[in-house]
């Protein structure tokens, strides 16, 4: 029997043991709890990222949208853009309405205004979109539209770096928490082994064993309940957890970690962490392996890129540790963080920023915020400039140093149209005024601004603005007015009729010698349809002319023509009408200029010529056919005479009779050509066809066999082309122009050679050469050979009337072409000749 101080002691040992078991029992329970409610943060730090995110990426495609439906004004885009608002509004009531902590409501609820801000902005600018298809934002909204998108992106990542907080901290108190538990189960289990030992040594040796069997099977099972308690939230992480061994080779991975990487369980273990790394991210992270190697570190994190089993880039937040075990590394711990989202909306912002930096300086702006409450005003660089300043120069700033420098009658002006804003008489503060510059001059500015604060009271507090220098602008606004009252003294001066269309024919603007010449005022016709105007009221054919010029006009087309309009009394007068299309710097035609030049004396002098120039050619025709009919008898009557008294008579008669036969060939030559050169001036424009000119070259050269023959001349041609043409002219061009070269060679032993050639082809027209070998023309004679009867020659050695080339000429111009000739005196000559494409 044990003695009553042993029964004590043993009993105080047992109350002992069991209270330390109990005590243990419950702080580790309690430190259980509170890693479970950490990692319960952890969870809904991770659920209010992704609700964020999700919100804004949400945004993010309604803004989107938003923006292909002003560009493209696709029906599908307003649609969709609809889908994204409504989404975006149900996130963030469900968020809302999830808040449960005092700063996430703080912070979400200018985040939540913001965004309903942002909404009712984009629905604005989408609405004045529909109602106005060209409808462009002035520089106010632009900025106000920017200011509005930093605002909301500074306040998404304030609720995003307050959750990535919350979450890094639940993760450290979770760390904590279970180093705490460790050490006191540590702790509990030293203190109840050495009281154990305690108590077995006041029994009896033989039940050590069985004490020391109930010790280790109780350790056991709390390993073994602690092991599967890691197991369970290890495998259920919500972010990527996975143990590494000194190798880099996976020994141990969750169900987040595959997903994340789309790897198997079993691909991802039988890689290394180095063959998944980004090749730029690698050696930071080997760095931090090696120092906790090195015992430098305990733990670290790091942003890295993994590559997935796809070959897709995702960004994560590596948090990683290293295990020790009898003073070995055993294997490291890596918690990873999928933040992929989180850096693109990151780059997202950069370029945003970036971007709003770059309008400001494109714009070439200067900026302002002013407290209202307090006057504090703060300027930038470019406004201090403007007027000639550094910000240096002017600081301390206040709303005096704006007072300071504007022009005193701007001064009241600014502060009513604030007043007015602020009392919402206006939708926004807009100000042209003018601040004086350091050399003494005024310099003109475009304020705008705009309430992004309020108090408490709803008062203006934060306004933020943009001046803008206009004083070129102000200059030409000068110098565009002086132009506009000169131009519309030019306009209205003029003795031609002048408008200006739209391009469906409405007018919108005549000048007053147009008006009084029907004897109208400008509200008769200004927005009216152009034909329905009085000088076109003289027939219907007349306005449907009209109509059909209007529309070509529109397409941008030069259209030309005369027509009879009435006059004040109803009266038709001709005038010579041109309709210019007026484009922009796109080539889009956007208005039509109409004028018209009165040309009724034109066109009865132009009558009673064509009725003059009918009677002379007839005149001509009947002269020629008279004036042949005597020369014909004096050939006649000549041959007779000499073939009858040729034996009576001497050398000198004979010689007399030869001259007056060759002198009255020379004059039915003379006659036939000027009848040729009369009848060009008749060719009508109907008489115009497609003329193949190798036909026109094959139909000459038959009509000179003998003469080539005679001659032994060449005569060749290559590739000529099919023009628009008159062919009798064109054949009339080819003989005499194939006749000069076979005529005007050597006198003696000349062969000659003639060489017809197409040696440009463009969009304007065709340039033809024929070159000759023959004796050639000087340089001062080139410019007479194309003149009437203009001869180079003595007539006795080559004979010709002087008509040819002119003849020539006036072919060419009747196609609206060009002649003229290239030649050295005695080496040949090449008359260039070029046609036009262009229908005559």
């Amino acid at each position: 029997m044990k003695n009553p101080i042993e029964r004590i002691i043993t009993t105080l040992l047992a109350g002992i043991i069991i209270f330390v078991m109990l005590l243990g029992s419950v702080l580790y329970l309690v430190n259980y709890a509170n890693q479970i409610e950490q990692k319960k943060e952890i969870e809904y730090a991770a659920f209010k990222l992704n609700n964020l995110n999700e919100i804004y990426i949400t945004h993010l495609k309604m803004v989107r949208e938003n923006n292909f439906y002003r560009l493209n004004k696709d029906i599908t885009s307003e649609k969709k853009y609809n889908i994204y608002r409504n989404r975006t509004i149900v996130l963030i009531n469900s968020y809302k309405n999830d808040i449960k902590e005092s700063k996430d409501s703080i912070l979400f609820k200018s985040f939540y205004q913001l965004l309903n801000n942002r909404i009712n902005d984009l629905d604005e600018s989408l609405q004045k979109s529909k109602l106005q298809p060209f409808y462009s934002a002035s520089t106010q909204e632009n900025n106000a539209s920017n200011k509005l998108v930093y605002s909301l992106e500074t306040n998404h990542q304030l609720l995003i770096k307050y959750w990535d907080n919350k979450s890094i901290q639940a993760s450290a108190d979770f760390d904590d928490k279970k180093k705490t538990n460790d050490l006191l189960f540590l702790i509990w289990l030293i203190v109840s082994v050495v009281l154990t030992i305690l108590y077995i040594i006041t029994f009896r040796k033989n039940i050590n064993s069985q004490l020391e069997k109930v010790i280790t099977e109780r350790t056991l099972a709390i390993t073994q309940e602690k092991e599967k308690e890691f197991s369970s939230a290890f495998a259920n992480a919500s972010i990527g957890m996975g143990l590494v061994n000194t190798n880099g080779k996976w020994i141990r991975v969750n169900k987040s970690l595959c997903n994340l990487l789309g790897y198997s369980e079993l691909e991802l273990m039988s890689l290394t962490f180095q063959e998944i790394t980004y090749p730029d991210d690698l050696d930071a992270d080997l760095e931090n392996v090696k120092k906790l190697l090195n015992k430098e570190i305990e733990s670290y994190q790091m942003e890295k890129r993994y590559i997935t089993k796809s070959g897709e880039i995702v960004w994560i937040l590596l948090s990683g540790s290293l295990v020790w075990e009898n003073q070995e590394p055993k294997h490291f711990i890596a918690q990873i963080q999928n933040i992929n989202a989180r850096k693109i909306l990151e780059k997202q912002l950069a370029e945003e920023k970036y971007r709003l930096k770059q309008i400001i300086d494109g714009t070439d702006a200067g900026t302002w915020e002013w407290n209202v409450q307090t006057n504090q005003i703060i300027f930038n660089e470019k406004w201090a400039q403007m007027i000639g300043y550094t910000l240096k120069d002017l600081e301390p700033t206040t709303l005096s140093t704006w007072q300071q420098f504007a022009h005193p009658d701007d001064l009241i002006i600014s502060s009513q149209k604030l007043e007015d804003y602020f009392e919402g008489r206006s939708n926004n503060y807009e100000c042209v005024c003018r601040l004086k510059h350091k050399s003494g001059e005024w310099v003109w500015v475009l304020s705008h601004g705009k309430v992004m604060t309020k108090t408490k009271n709803s008062q203006p507090e934060w306004v933020f603005g943009s001046h803008i220098d206009i004083t070129s602008i102000k200059k030409l606004e000068q110098e565009l007015e002086f132009e506009k009252q000169k131009f519309s003294t030019i306009f209205n001066s003029t003795f031609q009729f002048i408008g200006f269309l739209e391009t469906d024919g409405t007018l919108i603007e005549a000048d007053q010698t147009a008006i009084n010449f029907a004897g109208l005022k400008s509200q008769d016709v200004i927005g009216k349809k152009f034909w329905d105007c009085h000088w076109w009221q003289i027939s219907p054919q007349t306005q449907d002319e009209l109509k059909l010029a209007i529309a070509k006009a529109a397409t941008g087309e030069m259209v030309n023509y005369e027509v009879a309009v009435w006059d004040e009394r109803k009266n038709p007068v001709t005038i010579l009408f041109n309709l210019k299309p007026l484009k922009n710097l796109k080539g889009e035609v956007i208005s039509i200029i109409p004028e018209g030049t009165i040309i009724q004396e034109l066109v009865n002098y132009r009558k009673n010529l064509e009725s003059k120039n009918q009677e002379l050619e007839g005149f001509a025709s009947v002269a020629a056919h008279d004036l042949k009919e005597p020369l014909r008898m004096i050939n006649q009557f000549m041959g007779k005479l000499s073939q009858k008294y040729q034996n009576q008579l001497d050398e000198t008669a004979q010689k007399y009779i030869h001259f007056a036969v060759d002198g009255s060939k020379r004059m039915n030559n003379l006659i036939n050509d000027l009848l040729a050169y009369a009848e060009l001036g008749g060719a009508h424009k109907n008489s115009f066809t497609n003329v193949n000119l190798n036909e026109v070259f094959e139909e000459t050269k038959k009509l000179n066999e003998a003469v080539l023959e005679e001659k032994n001349a060449v005569l060749i041609a290559n590739n000529l082309p099919t023009i628009w043409g008159q062919k009798t002219a064109m054949k009339l061009l080819f003989q005499n122009l194939i006749g000069n070269g076979l005529k005007y060679q050597p006198l003696y032993g000349a062969k000659p050679e003639i060489e017809i050639n197409l040696i440009n082809e463009d969009n304007l027209g065709y340039t033809i050469s024929f070159k000759d070998n023959g004796i050639g023309i000087s340089k001062e004679n080139q410019n007479k050979v194309f003149n009437l009867f203009a001869r180079l020659q003595n007539k006795f050695e080559y004979a010709g009337t002087g008509m040819g080339l002119a003849t020539c000429k006036k072919i060419v111009e009747l196609h609206h072409g060009r002649i003229w000739v290239n030649s050295d005196l005695g080496e040949g000559a090449t008359f260039m000749v070029f046609i036009p494409k262009q229908k005559v």
